[in-house]
């Protein structure tokens, strides 16, 4: 079992994810969305340049990678939809205000990765490698390699988003980092976990960092 060793190999990878969707706003004022395709290249170039311009606040303090998360990101990365497929047919199960607690556990994760991963000296490169929709052309994945270019190392990550009726933005709600995918990888660990335990230990275990996360 490997718990968030799985996010070692790819270093500020989730960095990466969270704050391409960081500068947003400008980019999604448009009536008719952004491709995805189009959307991760645009995002992934602004967030890159805000990032280098703060990078000395965010050496002297890691926690301002969360603030700017706090501040702007939440609009576009859909963690209850996270959470609701993370927890399956359990979401119906239980409470309001635990639906609620675990999200936001989740969340702070999340974040808490954000910052453990985050290395102001790596440079990254992107490179789209092609976008496949379903059907109904509300879901997308958007497949790409990203390279880190302090070592020349090269990365398979795929985004996955949804296209939100109600906004009419596109959101993202998974990523998939050299064949693992987070979602996955923690809908396996709370299953595990609920048939145990049920929700108030997996929300303490978020909250603590103590939840094991495998890549199996």
């Amino acid at each position: 079992m490997r718990s968030l060793e799985i996010f070692k190999p790819i270093q500020s990878l989730l960095y990466i994810v969270i704050a391409s969707l960081v500068f947003a706003n400008s980019v999604w004022a448009a009536a008719t969305p952004t491709p995805p395709d189009q959307l991760i290249t645009e995002l992934f170039d602004t967030s890159t340049a805000k990032l280098k311009q703060e990078q000395a606040a965010i050496k002297a303090n890691p926690q301002r990678l969360v603030d700017i998360a706090d501040e702007i990101v939440a609009p576009y990365v859909s963690f209850e939809k996270m959470a609701k497929q993370i927890l399956g047919k359990n979401w119906r199960n239980i409470t309001p205000d635990q639906r609620t607690r675990f999200t936001e556990a989740f969340k702070a994760r999340i974040s808490k990765v954000l910052v453990e991963r985050y290395d102001a000296d790596k440079q990254w490169s992107l490179r789209l490698l092609g976008t496949k929709l379903s059907p109904n052309g509300k879901i997308a994945l958007v497949n790409s390699e990203i390279t880190d270019l302090t070592v020349g190392k090269k990365y398979a990550i795929s985004y996955r988003l949804f296209l939100d009726d109600k906004t009419n933005k596109w959101m993202a709600f998974d990523v998939i980092a050299e064949g693992v995918s987070v979602l996955t990888s923690f809908q396996t660990a709370v299953a595990d976990q609920m048939s145990k335990t049920g929700i108030e230990p997996i929300i303490r275990q978020l909250e603590s960092g103590e939840l094991k996360v495998d890549s199996n």
